[in-house]
């Protein structure tokens, strides 16, 4: 992805989320987009040690329905939108910071 790369070229660690869309097959598929951002955020700063980066310090940004997502996650992260299952999913889910282009 050249926006990982872009990042990575300037020493920033950056994840490409490929969440689930909210399409029929899942079960309460409005939050199917969240639920994949909270673990995403979870499991980031849960291995925050491992990737070598702050956990204080983790962010999420997207562009056009991304960016709706970002917002979303920004707002809703304490929201329980999948079942606390394993031990990342005590880790907080809230950004340290947004930046949102464009969102719908």
């Amino acid at each position: 992805y050249d926006i990982a790369q872009w990042y990575a070229e300037r020493d920033i660690t950056a994840f490409v989320l490929k969440y689930r869309l909210p399409i029929d097959g899942h079960a309460n598929r409005q939050f199917v987009p969240l639920q994949d951002a909270q673990r995403a955020l979870r499991y980031i700063r849960a291995n925050a040690q491992t990737f070598n980066i702050d956990p204080d310090a983790i962010g999420i940004m997207g562009g056009s329905a991304g960016g709706h997502l970002a917002a979303s996650l920004s707002v809703f992260y304490d929201w329980e939108v999948y079942p606390e299952n394993e031990a990342i999913d005590t880790f907080s889910a809230r950004p340290n910071f947004s930046v949102l282009m464009y969102p719908v």
